[in-house]
């Protein structure tokens, strides 16, 4: 797999979300090994999916 930033290899590798509200805590993905970038099944799926299908980002109101 090449990674989507930079075209470099892509390696296997576990991540812990301790977050997760799922009671999953662990999950495999991959991992760059020349910039670090990180991507697991769910990143992948999100940017296969037409923009139109994506949800807008509400913008965060700034504190005066």
């Amino acid at each position: 797999m090449q990674c989507v930033r930079c075209n470099g290899l892509m390696v296997p590798d576990r991540f812990a979300d301790l977050a997760d509200d799922t009671g999953q805590i662990e999950f495999g993905g991959w991992r760059c090994l020349v910039c670090g970038n990180i991507a697991d099944p769910v990143i992948v799926a999100n940017r296969q999916r037409p923009p139109a299908a994506r949800k807008p980002l509400r913008k965060r109101a700034v504190a005066a």
